[in-house]
């Protein structure tokens, strides 16, 4: 249950937790003009839904950051909870906003690339853990929000620099493994972050 996991936190954590969801609501200030539906041009239901999407997923992305880099997983419970919560608020907003094709699409990608990392993770059991790949459709839904084929492309590039680092400072500390979850959370709020200035400088 999601009471357990919240009674596993320890007594700072809610701090952490309370300045995600700023940092997650202040992101997605920007993160939202570059979805369509939910920008400048959309309802102010459909923006205020946004908003609280983007706090949510900043509230979640602490929580699961820290469980993963001090315990090496990442609960069930809480993957399920927040991918849940996360999605359907901005599925609300989309739907809201008639961005309905935008829903699709982010859906559609989110699915491909769980099965992908599925299938990888089948094949090489090692590469990450179970938990990771449980986490892969929320951070691609949250990555394909932006109206922009760079916001995937921004977040393939965050994954693979930053594995790249981690990889680096795990072999220099002498640790068998490094925390993924973290890396896939960080490249999708890049992916947010970036795209909408992407698509309004018209590179």
């Amino acid at each position: 249950m999601i009471r357990a996991e919240l009674r596993a936190l320890r007594g700072g954590d809610r701090w952490w937790l309370l300045a995600g969801v700023v940092v997650g609501g202040a992101l997605g200030s920007l993160g939202a003009l570059g979805v369509s539906g939910v920008g400048s041009a959309g309802t102010p239901l459909a923006r205020t839904l946004a908003l609280i999407g983007f706090a949510s997923y900043g509230g979640w992305s602490a929580w699961l950051t820290l469980s993963d880099l001090r315990t090496q997983r990442l609960p069930n419970t809480t993957v399920w909870w927040a991918s849940c919560s996360v999605i359907g608020v901005f599925a609300s907003a989309l739907l809201v906003g008639g961005a309905g094709d935008t829903l699709r699409r982010a859906l559609a990608v989110a699915a491909v690339a769980a099965v992908c990392a599925a299938a990888t993770w089948f094949v090489w059991p090692g590469l990450f853990g179970a938990g990771d790949v449980k986490l892969v459709p929320l951070t691609v839904f949250v990555a394909a929000l932006p109206d922009s084929s760079f916001a995937i492309l921004i977040f393939i590039a965050g994954v693979v620099c930053a594995s790249a680092i981690l990889a680096v400072v795990t072999l220099v500390r002498r640790r068998a493994v490094f925390a993924f979850g973290p890396v896939l959370l960080l490249a999708s709020w890049c992916a947010v972050g970036v795209g909408p200035a992407v698509i309004h400088t018209r590179w």
